[in-house]
């Protein structure tokens, strides 16, 4: 297992952090540290019970990843240090301190959903590795995995480093997919497990070269969207199935 120590891996109790550790891991990756920011811990620490209790291995051997299996089950797991925040907010005291404290060069990022990481928390001296589910600049903001499905048919995915302005900072490497399913399940498993595999890709790279390939962005080009509509979403489901699906 190569530990990357300039790595901290900051997340949340979600399938995008479960999808990261899981599927680096596979690669034969791990980040230095965690750092778990959760505004209910015990909940947490009594699903980590639960699921030794039920002594079942849910879905291990899935395409995609063990969406069952607890955080702190997969950081115990692979031997991971961790640290387990009171907060609801990646731009609280309690995140700042730990970051400060932290001796990683690099963030990966897999906070809570929606909100912004304000500028004194980018200011702290590591760089904000951040997977978006949209090939960006074409398709910034948020839900854009199905505004990417319902105009192209297709999903993608972009390894940024965040800026101010949102998804508009540096890209490193971006990447296109192709649906396994006819009706997958997008929220909870394909949306993670696209940026979890381009994660692990840029990982990957780093480490052949020693740094990261990063160009910029055209600010102006793309387009900035917000959460879609009910209606539209079905919609976007409706025409992958129209379609047949992809061809992985």
């Amino acid at each position: 297992m190569n530990i990357l120590q300039e790595f901290v891996l900051l997340g949340t109790n979600s399938a995008r952090t479960k999808a990261y550790l899981q599927i680096m891991a596979k690669a034969g990756y791990r980040p230095g540290s965690v750092v778990l920011m959760a505004a209910d811990p015990d909940k947490i620490y009594q699903e980590r019970i639960e699921y030794h209790e039920s002594a079942i291995d849910f879905n291990a051997n899935s395409d995609y990843f063990n969406l069952k299996e607890p955080v702190l089950v997969t950081l115990e797991r692979l031997q991971l240090p961790y640290q387990v925040l009171l907060t609801d907010s990646v731009n609280s005291i309690e995140t700042k301190q730990a970051l400060e404290k932290s001796l990683a060069s690099y963030v990966i990022y897999s906070g809570f959903g929606g909100q912004i990481v304000k500028k004194e928390v980018l200011a702290l001296g590591k760089r904000f590795l951040h997977i978006h589910p949209g090939v960006v600049p074409t398709y910034r903001g948020s839900t854009t995995v199905y505004y990417s499905l319902l105009k192209e048919g297709r999903i993608g995915a972009s390894a940024i480093f965040l800026e101010e302005q949102i998804d508009a900072g540096p890209i490193i490497k971006t990447k296109w997919f192709e649906l396994k399913n006819i009706h997958p399940d997008l929220d909870y498993i394909v949306d993670p497990f696209i940026r979890a595999d381009l994660l692990k890709e840029v990982i990957s790279d780093y480490l052949n070269i020693g740094y990261f390939q990063e160009r910029s962005q055209s600010k102006e080009m793309g387009e900035t969207y917000y959460i879609i509509h009910p209606v539209l979403k079905h919609i976007s489901i409706l025409g992958l199935g129209s379609k047949g699906g992809g061809g992985e």
